[in-house]
């Protein structure tokens, strides 16, 4: 008898465990550097547009780009 219940509270155990972890950090399973770096991209994207058909003088589109995406 004694080994049954041992096995059974060790399962417990490991189970709080874990649910312990998952407590911890929520979003290890979800791929986290991917959706990071798909809105880096879209970011990227954007900022390429430059603003165009929005504005035919060059220096207006040149500044509000510096002032909206300055050197990385």
């Amino acid at each position: 008898m004694m080994i049954p219940a041992s096995l059974l509270i060790s399962v417990f155990l490991f189970g709080i465990e874990e649910l312990a972890t998952q407590l911890e950090e929520p979003f290890t399973i979800l791929p986290m550097q991917g959706f990071c770096d798909k809105i880096g991209a879209n970011c990227d994207e954007i900022v390429s547009w430059r603003g165009q058909g929005l504005d035919d003088n060059i220096a207006v589109v040149e500044q509000n780009m510096k002032e909206m995406a300055p050197s990385r």
